[in-house]
């Protein structure tokens, strides 16, 4: 498989009329499943690594977010005094 794979949903597949013009019509399916598969295979290539870097991405996004969200989690319970009073929230 190339390495380079461009993705393209619009490219045909090069059915290749005089060559497969000999064959039997079995063979003839065969021929065009296989090159159907190798099609598969590579447009599942692109999109597998487009997939990879937007995961990447936005993992990387929701570790910073939640990574913020517990400073900020702890820096409210330290500017509050930690504990609560017994008769609810009344230090501020």
């Amino acid at each position: 498989m190339p390495s380079n794979v461009v993705g393209n949903t619009f490219r045909a597949i090069e059915l290749e009329p005089q060559a497969t013009a000999e064959l039997e019509f079995p063979k003839f399916v065969e021929a065009l499943l296989q090159k159907l598969g190798l099609l598969k295979e590579e447009r599942f290539l692109y999109y597998e690594r487009l997939r990879n870097k937007n995961t990447k991405w936005a993992n990387g996004s929701r570790w910073v977010l939640a990574l913020l969200g517990s400073i900020a989690f702890l820096l409210t319970g330290l500017r509050t005094g930690g504990i609560p009073s017994e008769m609810g929230f009344e230090r501020i």
